[in-house]
């Protein structure tokens, strides 16, 4: 007979997990929390291109935080700028 499990989802992703401790972990860095000022959270970015770094956005092992060009999309542009 089944039985419920109970698995801990990212507020900004879909990616989950088994315990509460790796989820936490896991949204202090994960690209779609705007707290970090990713790429995927900027209002500079037009599909998988930045406008104002003239880059592709992803690149394999490379994760940008903190971007001196990040500006913040019009939802969040109230709550963290």
């Amino acid at each position: 007979m089944p039985h419920p499990i109970t698995r801990y989802q990212c507020n900004f992703c879909r990616k989950h997990y088994s315990t509460k401790y790796d989820a936490t972990k896991h949204e202090g860095g994960c690209l779609c929390n705007p707290l970090n000022r990713s790429c995927s959270t900027c209002n500079n970015r037009t599909g998988d291109y930045c406008d104002k770094l003239f880059r592709p956005v992803f690149i394999k092992g490379e994760k940008i935080f903190n971007c001196l060009s990040w500006k913040a999309q019009r939802e969040y542009e109230e709550e963290f700028e």
